[in-house]
């Protein structure tokens, strides 16, 4: 139901027709009220007012730590153009002569984009997390032919974990197996924009197992070093082995180095832990939780949770939203499981670890 407004004044040439503005999410915008002192100035008063509309939303994107640690930033970069966050707005005057209160519609995606571009919608450990160029030697039976199945489940073993990794090991195989190697690595890591590279290589070989007549057993030796792209420190070091049996020499070869990789890649987060922290952001999609303060509420409730680094607005329109979640050792299905027990109504509909996203609805009674 509207509210009855005492008196709507459409001051700016960038605010349209003067239709009423309702509460809650419209299109691409929210609404946010918020009010300021006229003092000597009815200007001055509705640029402040502007201010505050723009400050009460941040609490969507950043939380109260966050807000104080970029505080400087955000006065700078932000609250400096307020207007530019507004698409229209009212001025509405309820008795009170001395103070202007206004109705904003604020285009929050625009804000949560600049948010981003300057730095601080983001944790510092998702904004800081390395992209890795791999670059492994392969020999003996079932070394695959390009990338290699050691360095493929190496690679895979760190992208399930959130890290960027880029397989270049089919080239350096092929092309750069002597000396031009690592100059030829860094050379690529700043193609593909990789702060670091993972060297190294791995070989298999039979073993005999009178236990196991019929089957063949082979165990691969996996060795590497993680390097700085742009110093050569060496920043971590593994060395792995793993065995595989298997019916033909070929799969069981082919399934120790694969196996080597992946226990590899563990080591390898491991050793990196003390660097780099290990956060990622899951694409959390609510349907029908509530409006925009639910949204708020459910925001504040889940900066409490230990595993959850920081959370922020993404989309929202009528009673669905879709959050940014950015998770400290957290995967999308413990995502989930968080959320439904925050919000017994909520069942999860789709949960993709891989592609980190859960999108969960709320069953309502009929």
């Amino acid at each position: 139901m509207r509210r009855l407004l005492v008196l709507i004044l459409l001051l700016s040439a960038g605010a349209g027709c003067a239709r009423r503005l309702r509460p809650g999410p419209q299109a691409n915008t929210i609404n946010v009220e918020a009010e300021a002192e006229i003092g000597q100035s009815s200007e001055a008063a509705l640029v402040q007012a502007q201010r505050q509309a723009l400050e009460r939303s941040f609490d969507l994107f950043l939380s109260s730590p966050a807000l104080s640690e970029h505080r400087a930033a955000l006065e700078e970069k932000i609250l400096a153009k307020p207007r530019d966050y507004i698409e229209r707005y009212q001025i509405i005057s309820a008795g009170d002569r001395s103070r202007v209160r206004i109705r904003a519609l604020l285009l929050y995606q625009k804000l949560a984009k600049d948010l981003d571009s300057i730095g601080v919608l983001r944790p510092d450990g998702v904004r800081g997390k390395p992209r890795l160029l791999i670059s492994l030697r392969e020999s003996g039976l079932g070394a695959g032919q390009d990338s290699g199945r050691a360095s493929e489940a190496l690679r895979r073993a760190l992208v399930e974990k959130g890290y960027e990794a880029v397989d270049y090991s089919d080239k350096f195989n092929k092309d750069h197996q002597k000396s031009g190697e690592l100059s030829e690595a860094r050379a690529a890591s700043l193609r593909h924009g990789a702060q670091l590279i993972v060297s190294g290589a791995a070989r298999v070989e039979p073993l005999r197992d009178q236990r196991l007549e019929g089957y063949h057993t082979y165990r691969a030796t996996l060795e590497l070093k993680a390097l700085d792209a742009q110093s050569g420190q060496e920043l971590a070091s593994v060395a792995q082995e793993a065995s595989a049996v298997d019916l033909t020499a070929e799969a069981a070869a082919a399934k120790a180095l694969a196996n080597a990789g992946e226990l590899a890649g563990e080591r390898l987060r491991s050793g990196l832990g003390s660097r780099y922290q290990e956060r990622q952001e899951i694409s959390a999609a609510l349907l029908g939780l509530g409006g925009l303060e639910e949204i708020r509420a459910l925001i504040a409730e889940m900066r409490a949770w230990p595993q959850v680094a920081a959370v922020a607005l993404d989309l929202i329109s009528g009673r669905d939203a879709r959050l940014k979640v950015f998770g400290e050792k957290l995967s999308a299905d413990e995502l989930a499981a968080l959320l439904v027990r925050a919000r017994p109504a909520l069942i999860a509909r789709v949960v993709e670890n891989d592609a980190h996203y859960v999108e969960l609805e709320t069953l309502r009674a009929f």
